[in-house]
């Protein structure tokens, strides 16, 4: 037996992500676009942590040791024909 705490009693960080897009499409010919797209990937750059360890054997458990990947910016071009 581990104990007799109930299950989901620890409750790990709080996780907040605003994503954006925004895209303009170009009219080339009457059957062509062209499609500028630009998005923003966690655009507030807020902070995510992982989980903390939770292996009960190792020294660094119950710690946060690592965070979520930091804002992505990703811009594209795409011919729609």
């Amino acid at each position: 037996m581990f104990g007799n705490e109930g299950r989901n009693a620890v409750v790990g960080p709080g996780y907040v992500n605003w994503d954006f897009s925004a895209l303009k499409n170009i009219r080339l010919t009457e059957s062509k676009q062209l499609q500028f797209r630009g998005e923003l990937f966690n655009a507030l750059n807020h902070t995510n942590f992982r989980l903390p360890v939770s292996d009960i054997a190792s020294a660094t458990f119950g710690q946060i040791q690592s965070d979520v990947a930091p804002r992505v910016i990703q811009v594209a071009l795409k011919l729609l024909f």
